[in-house]
């Protein structure tokens, strides 16, 4: 609609009155000269569109995550943190990765705090994940077990690539490795090549291998 706006006066504005389209008199180079002009008009105002609807800045829920998670998977963790500027307090996976990468600068009880009020609005989400994962990596089993297995219940109605790769990672952390490869597996099916499906993957057949 809004290139309707751009292209009309274009046309009827400079084409018609200035290019004499409808005259006879007027030569066939003109003519393409301006479809030229119009043409690069629209490409660039296109262009400028396409950027103002990135992802990184319009995505939300599980399209927020997947661009998230896919950026971690690559290890582009600048990116990330620009992706999770402006979301709020409230929004519990861009806390859930927001607690990523305090964990990865180590600073743990900042992320324990951000994920344990985020669990308490969805106990089966990203955040849930990360609580488990950071319990175990700071010696609570006990804890990680209670933040883990709440996921794995709730298996039977997870099936976007998101959801498996979480079941996936949860189904690790507690030693299931055969419920793990299968949710990788059927991840992988949903979205072949994806960054962070096969790095989870990965360390999850380097970890079955050394154990």
């Amino acid at each position: 609609m809004l290139l309707k706006v751009i292209i009309r006066p274009l046309v009827s504005n400079y084409v018609a009155k200035d290019l004499c389209l409808k005259s006879t008199r007027c030569g066939l180079p003109l003519f393409f000269s301006a479809l030229s002009f119009i043409c690069l008009t629209v490409s660039l105002f296109a262009g400028s569109l396409s950027e103002e609807t990135s992802p990184f800045y319009q995505a939300t829920g599980d399209s927020f995550l997947r661009v998230a998670t896919r950026a971690l998977g690559h290890g582009d963790f600048v990116e990330v943190e620009r992706l999770i500027q402006g979301l709020t307090s409230n929004d519990v996976d861009g806390s859930a990765v927001k607690a990523r990468i305090l964990i990865r600068r180590g600073d743990y009880e900042d992320a324990k705090q951000i994920l344990t009020a985020a669990v308490e609005v969805d106990p089966i989400g990203e955040a849930a994940l990360e609580l488990g994962l950071l319990m175990k990596l700071v010696g609570s089993d006990s804890d990680a077990v209670a933040s883990l297995s709440p996921i794995l219940a709730a298996a039977r109605n997870q099936r976007t690539d998101i959801e498996l790769l979480r079941l996936g990672r949860a189904a690790q952390a507690l030693g299931q490795y055969r419920a793990a490869n299968q949710y990788f597996r059927r991840a992988a099916s949903l979205k072949p090549g994806d960054p962070a499906i096969n790095t989870a993957w990965g360390q999850l057949l380097l970890e079955k291998h050394n154990n």
